[in-house]
């Protein structure tokens, strides 16, 4: 070293936390542009939180007699950004001084940021091919396959059907799900009730429908028939032997009511009635038995569309809040069990929270449901909502056979 002339690397550890603090902020900046499994699942959740107040909204609006509203979150767009600089000069004194030059230093500046930014596409759901598709009544097939899933018929029957006809002798009963009439709704939920605890379920079967007429078996096994029916693709009709007769039929798989406990009837202990069954209605019945003709007795449900579903949450939430009865449901384990209850005021251990002209609103948080289906109702909402949300056409009938020929 010089006499009279610093050391140049003594002034460079001056400027060392400046450059360590400008590389914390590069490398933080770059996780917020680098790291997308994070975003992605944070999106995810609000999108979800999205759906649920929306249709949460909307079944506080319906309690309150106001139109309905749809919006639907359908992107998001994020950006990010990281930029910096550093700047730095070095004022070196002139050779040949006796030691009483300054001593060399490092000048230096920094300059960092970053920047994020999203935007959400919202739309608003009214089209006429969304009202006619949330006005639709829910398809039979669709009500079969949730119960075949195990959801608790209670919950499914009671929110998404209207009325129960039970028709013997040529004489119908109409049992109406009517929350206006304390009375009506905890008659029909009764019937709901005993249906449940005899198991009514969904069972997947194979229907059998003739095609054509019937022919001999010679016919149907010469080649040519042979070689068209190989030919034919998967799912096409095929022919099957009915004595000494072979008969054309196409396969279709469905869904059907059944129960799983056995029983030659059902006792509709609040209606006075009692609904007899035969072999063709327990779960696992065979084809024949199937098909043989069934009693007299006929059970028959009227479905609601997913509209007629909110308002009548609606209806319920109404006598909750005490413009009518409460309706408490009897739990076959013991507790009373709430189909839905939507409760006025916020709080953290909700499972959603929804807010509507300055009042809160929210539904408990119940996993195992045994006290409360609110959630359950949610869940079944959302899935009908994306499965209903586009039809072309009118509403069709909303009556299914539960039991009879």
């Amino acid at each position: 070293m010089t006499k009279g002339i610093p050391d140049s690397n003594f002034s460079f550890s001056a400027v060392a936390p400046t450059v360590a603090l400008f590389g914390l902020l590069l490398a933080s900046g770059c996780a917020v542009v680098d790291t997308v499994s994070s975003r992605a699942n944070t999106f995810n959740q609000q999108a979800s939180e999205a759906k649920s107040n929306s249709i949460l909204t909307n079944v506080v609006r319906a309690a309150y007699a106001e139109p309905l509203q749809f919006t639907e979150l359908q992107s998001t767009q994020g950006t990010a950004q990281v930029n910096g600089s550093i700047t730095t000069g070095v004022p070196f004194p002139f050779r040949g001084g006796t030691g009483t030059l300054p001593l060399q230093t490092i000048t230096g500046s920094f300059l960092a940021g970053t920047s994020a930014a999203n935007t959400f596409a919202v739309a608003n759901l009214s089209s006429q091919e969304f009202y006619q598709g949330i006005q639709k009544p829910i398809p039979q097939q669709l009500i079969l396959a949730y119960l075949s899933e195990g959801y608790d018929a209670r919950i499914l029957l009671n929110i998404f059907t209207s009325g129960i006809e039970i028709t013997q002798n040529g004489k119908t009963t109409l049992v109406a799900n009517d929350p206006n009439s304390s009375d009506d709704w905890q008659e029909y939920y009764s019937v709901i009730n005993i249906l449940a605890k005899y198991k009514l379920e969904g069972e997947k079967v194979s229907d059998t429908t003739p095609v054509g007429i019937d022919t001999s078996r010679s016919v149907a096994g010469s080649a040519q028939v042979q070689a068209a029916q190989i030919a034919q693709p998967g799912g096409a009709p095929g022919y099957e032997a009915d004595g000494s007769r072979v008969r054309l039929v196409k396969h279709d798989a469905g869904y059907r009511f059944c129960f799983r406990k056995h029983a030659p009837e059902i006792p509709l202990r609040g209606l006075g009635i009692t609904v007899k069954l035969s072999p063709g209605d327990y779960c696992g019945a065979s084809s024949k038995e199937i098909a043989m003709k069934k009693s007299g007795d006929k059970v028959r449900l009227r479905t609601r569309s997913l509209e007629g579903a909110i308002l009548y949450l609606g209806a319920l939430v109404r006598n909750e809040w005490g413009i009518g009865n409460a309706y408490d449901i009897p739990h076959t384990s013991g507790p009373s069990y709430t189909v839905f209850k939507l409760g006025k005021g916020y709080s953290v251990a909700n499972l959603v929270n929804v807010w509507y002209k300055g009042q809160g609103y929210g539904i408990a948080r119940d996993p195992a449901g045994n006290i409360d289906g609110s959630s359950r109702v949610l869940q079944l909402l959302t899935d009908i909502q994306n499965l209903q949300s586009s039809s072309k056409d009118l509403p069709t009938q909303n009556v299914y056979t539960l039991l009879g020929g």
